[in-house]
């Protein structure tokens, strides 16, 4: 990507923990469940018209991460007491991990403009890549296909989830 041409349209989303302890433990249908917040600073080039309009992100960002700048920050919750239940069942090798794997019940809320881009509304002639990365070793390892591939959007060819950076 720098500083030279792609033929897909190219966003990077960088998932971080907020600064503030964002952790919260309610009660739903007698378990405890266990979720925290975390920001998503989206980074790409606004050169078509249609893209979600992002909230502004804080200064303490880099504008610019290879060569895309900051466009904004949005917001993910994650639900660490159905994730870990799922990474449970799956490594006693349960057929029902399967069922437990579930994109809103692992990703509570997602922010609309995250959402939009996601589904697939970003109105843009070419392929849509987004490359997707954390700050933290604990965030790797979440299924964020889910998110990428879980609901109404993009079809076959014209939508590229890839973790990491771009080269």
């Amino acid at each position: 990507m720098q500083g030279r041409s792609s033929r897909y349209r190219e966003f990077i989303v960088r998932v971080v923990s907020r600064p503030a302890d964002t952790t919260m433990t309610k009660t739903v249908q007698d378990q405890q469940e266990k979720t925290h917040t975390y920001d998503a600073f989206v980074y790409g080039k606004v050169e078509e018209p249609g893209l979600a309009v992002f909230d502004g992100a804080p200064p303490d960002q880099p504008s610019e991460l290879r060569d895309l700048q900051l466009l904004g920050a949005e917001k993910i919750v994650v639900n660490w007491t159905a994730y870990r239940k799922y990474k449970s069942a799956f490594f006693r090798g349960e057929n029902a991990a399967s069922e437990l794997l579930s994109r809103d019940e692992i990703f509570k809320e997602v922010s609309p403009g995250l959402k939009s881009l996601l589904n697939g509304e970003a109105i843009t002639s070419r392929p849509l890549r987004i490359w997707w990365t954390s700050a933290s070793p604990a965030l790797v390892h979440l299924p964020w296909e889910l998110l990428a591939y879980g609901g109404d959007g993009y079809a076959g060819g014209k939508f590229y989830f890839v973790r990491g950076l771009p080269p």
